[in-house]
């Protein structure tokens, strides 16, 4: 759909099914990697009921954090997303509609490209799957396998050509 000259995709689904999980990935990939700003809320941000005030990592912001995609929503708990992603990455969409709307132009129209780059930075150097493999491997005393290092040190080569 177009608002404002401006393509907006609205993407939520109930059901998980999808037929070709790796074409799904790599489009969902793409998509993140040509977004302005990505809308990224908690799971269940409007049904309290269910949530009882927690407000965890959805799924989506480890996407939008690889994409280098700029998030705005109703974020996780900010001290959750210290611990989980290093920093605060999803901005706080403010209730009002009208100042909502306001808050995705500023950010659609401004300088985003520091907030990219540290979204990217971030995924690049801590939170692809090889970092968890590496720290399980840690954890139970185990060698790290040459691959997953060499994994990260390639990794590590375009976080570091971001600059």
């Amino acid at each position: 759909a177009y608002c404002n000259h401006r393509f907006y995709r609205y993407d939520t689904f109930k059901t998980a099914i999808v037929d070709d999980p790796v074409q799904h990935r790599r489009d969902l990939g793409q998509r993140y990697q040509r977004a302005s700003v990505a809308l990224c809320s908690y799971p269940k941000h409007d049904m309290p009921e269910e949530t009882r005030g927690l407000r965890i990592i959805p799924q989506r912001l480890w996407e939008g954090l690889a994409g280098g995609t700029v998030m705005i929503g109703m974020p996780p708990e900010e001290e959750l997303q210290r611990i989980s992603v290093g920093e605060v990455v999803v901005e706080q969409l403010p209730a009002d509609p009208k100042a909502g709307v306001a808050a995705i132009e500023r950010l659609v129209d401004g300088d985003t490209r520091g907030i990219r780059r540290r979204n990217l930075d971030l995924a690049l150097r801590h939170h692809d799957w090889v970092h968890r493999w590496i720290t399980m491997f840690e954890t139970l005393g185990l060698d790290v396998p040459p691959d997953a290092t060499e994994r990260v040190k390639e990794l590590n080569a375009i976080a570091d050509a971001l600059i």
